[in-house]
């Protein structure tokens, strides 16, 4: 297994790009310190990653900064909105809509024609992409 990154620090947030943070698989770990009724548990969730094992908050801040570093924002936001009003799963719940974008946005997935809503989501955010093709 790679390596563990457990802060935006371990990370050279200027030589990143989208496929560094592409999620490969979900990760958890348990730990414990301490004896008896002084033993306290410990949780790490991660997402691996082709740079590691980035704990679940650093790769989302890291994210965050991706999108901002390449104007993508903006990205960030609509597939956040798409989820919310697309996803049943994500209905009502904001932080699970921006979870799914933050994947969507590494993986590029509204490039992927394969994509069940490639052709509704460009034509609604990103129309450009789809001149010249037959969208039929």
């Amino acid at each position: 297994m790679k390596k563990e990154i457990d802060s935006l620090n371990e990370l050279q947030l200027d030589s990143i790009d989208w496929p560094d943070l592409e999620i490969q698989t979900h990760t958890h770990r348990s730990t414990s310190k301490g004896q008896g009724t002084l033993l306290k548990p410990n949780y790490r969730s991660g997402l691996q990653t082709r740079i590691g094992d980035i704990e679940e908050s650093v790769w989302a801040a890291a994210v965050t900064y991706l999108a901002k570093a390449k104007d993508e924002e903006w990205l960030l936001t609509a597939l956040q909105q798409w989820y919310l009003n697309k996803a049943a799963w994500c209905k009502g719940k904001p932080d699970v809509a921006l979870a799914h974008a933050r994947e969507a946005l590494c993986s590029r997935l509204f490039d992927e024609k394969k994509w069940v809503d490639y052709e509704a989501f460009n034509l609604k955010y990103r129309p450009h992409i789809l001149e010249g093709e037959n969208t039929e």
